[in-house]
């Protein structure tokens, strides 16, 4: 075969050539595009930045304790109130202080401040005296929640106090969620 050198190249056909290269790295900056990866191999997100490795989970539990309180530490609201507050500080670091009225911050912020509500009002109920925390009630014994819907009562046993925060939880999530859907 033989081989031209790029001096036996007429000027159409080297225009030719750089448009095919061109057309050629296109092509590949929209494969990297659909795969999430820049031009070095690493995971991009949405916007086209690159992953970075999250956090252990000892770690997790290190800075939603810092937050909350280190019994609040794997309860999955404070988890969810110190990943917003970690994205909202992340935002003012960034200095995009405009953002800070757009409705995705907005929303944020909201979410925040009923979890905080939430997490403020179990800290509370924790402390009051004649709560059962877990240490309290013997392994395998009955707990009682008393839910009252329009000056009914109903009465609901739970096998432990795990089990009567996770109920009381899901029961705040449904009041807020048809509070906003009203």
């Amino acid at each position: 075969m033989k081989y031209k050198l790029s001096a036996d190249y007429t000027e159409s056909q080297i225009a030719l050539l750089e448009r095919l290269a061109a057309a050629s790295e296109k092509a590949a900056a929209a494969e990297r595009k659909r795969l999430n990866v820049d031009k070095e191999g690493f995971s991009t997100d949405a916007s086209g930045n690159r992953i970075v490795a999250t956090e252990s989970q000892s770690q997790l539990d290190k800075r939603v304790g810092a937050n909350y309180g280190a019994d609040l530490a794997k309860d999955p609201r404070a988890i969810e109130a110190s990943n917003i507050k970690q994205q909202i500080d992340q935002i003012r670091a960034s200095g995009a202080f405009g953002t800070m009225n757009s409705p995705e911050i907005t929303a944020l912020l909201k979410r925040l401040a009923d979890l905080e509500a939430e997490l403020r009002g179990l800290k509370l109920a924790a402390k009051q005296p004649g709560s059962a925390g877990p240490a309290t009630a013997p392994e395998g014994a009955s707990r009682t929640v008393n839910i009252n819907f329009g000056g009914r009562t109903q009465s609901i046993d739970v096998s432990s106090q795990a089990d009567s925060n996770a109920l009381v939880g899901v029961l705040r999530d449904l009041e807020s969620a048809s509070s906003r859907a009203a």
